[in-house]
């Protein structure tokens, strides 16, 4: 199994000079309202965000569709039922769209032509305007996730926390890691929580990110609920979980290959970088200092200058 094993001894330490954004692959509301919270980036909303989407196969269908067609149109198929899970607690629809994602907050009982009789029922009790302000509001999100997705300047961390036991967890995670990987950043991590996952995968017990998947991958066995936003234990531990890539990002060294930044992890002990989202690729470090990296790489002698933006940017590939 592929791992990296992330101990912070370093000769180093780089403030970070990516930003770093979190995004939320559905599940439930509260990640999203987590990172709100705390105001950590980003805080516009998400097409993912604020549904319920037990079925993981969702989102990896619609980044897939995204992949290609860079919008998406949201059909409804139900109303499943009315309910109150609100702040305010007005009565509000669940509707199933025809990925068979739950919109929990989009619509309520005044965006129906008649109240039906029975639930579940036909979309079709849905005024056709209100319809088509939802799929408007979320074409809009969808673009701005598609710019997120394929700009290669920034850290992406992808947030899966599921709140129900998934026991097609490894195929459902290996097939939305494909999905994303269709779009053009080149710095794609993953935080994937579920209580079904393998013991020994968990970061909090093997001190390891894990590489199976495609990309990096922290592995936490455990069931966060609506409680990371209202309990104080279960915020700390969420926020532990959501500081991981933060802190190992804050002790990397970055260096600029082809106009894109990567992080690379520091090896004092074996006088190495590792490129943190491909453990395959390993610099043996010849001579360093504040100003420059002199490093091999493949029987090839590879330099890294600092310019003005203090990033270390290959001038050679020799």
């Amino acid at each position: 199994m592929n791992k990296i094993n992330l101990k912070y001894n370093f000769l180093i330490e780089i403030i970070i000079i990516m930003k770093i954004k979190f995004i939320p692959l559905g599940s439930f509301c509260h990640p999203k309202i987590f990172l709100r919270n705390e105001k950590i980036e980003i805080l516009e909303s998400l097409p993912f965000d604020f549904h319920s989407s037990p079925n993981f196969y969702s989102i990896y269908h619609i980044l897939k569709k995204l992949s290609s067609e860079k919008n998406i149109i949201h059909e409804f198929k139900e109303i499943l039922y009315e309910h109150d899970f609100n702040i305010s607690k007005n009565t509000e629809l669940a509707v199933q769209d025809n990925y068979d994602m739950y919109f929990l907050h989009f619509f309520n009982i005044n965006d129906l032509k008649s109240r039906p009789s029975n639930y579940p029922c036909s979309a079709e009790f849905l005024n056709y305007s209100k319809i088509k302000e939802v799929q408007d509001k979320f074409s809009k999100r969808y673009l701005f996730l598609y710019d997120i997705l394929n700009n290669t300047e920034d850290i992406l961390i992808f947030l899966r926390i599921e709140n129900f036991s998934n026991p097609s967890w490894n195929e459902d995670l290996k097939n939305c890691i494909e999905a994303l990987q269709l779009f053009k950043n080149p710095n794609k991590y993953m935080i994937y929580s579920q209580i079904n996952i393998d013991k020994e995968l968990d970061y909090f017990i093997s001190g390891k990110l894990n590489f199976d998947y495609g990309i990096p991958v922290l592995f936490h066995k455990y069931q966060f609920d609506e409680s990371i936003t209202v309990n104080e234990d279960e915020n700390k531990n969420f926020s532990k979980l959501i500081q991981v890539y933060p802190n190992i990002f804050n002790l990397s060294v970055y260096l600029k290959i082809n106009d894109i930044l990567f992080p690379f992890y520091f090896d004092k002990e074996n006088n190495f970088l590792v490129k943190i989202n491909d453990i395959n690729i390993i610099y043996k470090i010849v001579e360093f200092n504040d100003k420059y990296f002199n490093v091999t790489y493949q029987n090839k002698n590879l330099i890294f200058l600092k310019d003005l933006n203090h990033d270390y940017v290959l001038v050679n590939d020799c």
